[in-house]
């Protein structure tokens, strides 16, 4: 009982300033809201591991940071290539040497480099 309380009292005294950061750093209030959402959950769901003599905010924003970093590298995965476009550089076996240039084309320029 005491748990959801407190739960309660830090996530109404701090879940503003927390919202405004991730709304600052996405760009997107709907992604900035469902952050919320996750960083408030890994901070419930490792409530245990915070040592009560060191600040709460310090710990809380590690929490956010991280769920932060983990989003913004899933972004980047989805971010490589466009679906729609994978359709276009569909080749047959053996083949490839034709569609080669176009196939580059679509690639980000990090990819292009490296091949």
């Amino acid at each position: 009982m005491g748990d959801t309380k407190a739960f309660d009292i830090l996530f109404q005294r701090h879940s503003p300033r927390v919202l405004g950061f991730l709304v600052h750093k996405t760009g997107s209030d709907r992604l900035a809201q469902d952050l919320l959402q996750e960083v408030f959950l890994k901070f419930h769901r490792s409530r245990h591991q915070y040592l009560s003599g060191l600040p709460f905010l310090p710990w809380l924003y590690s929490i956010m940071r991280s769920v932060l970093w983990d989003e913004l590298k899933k972004k980047r995965r989805e971010d490589l290539i466009d679906p729609s476009q994978l359709d276009q550089i569909a080749v047959e076996p053996g083949r490839m040497e034709t569609y080669e240039p176009a196939a580059l084309e679509l690639l980000p320029a990090a990819q292009k480099q490296a091949i």
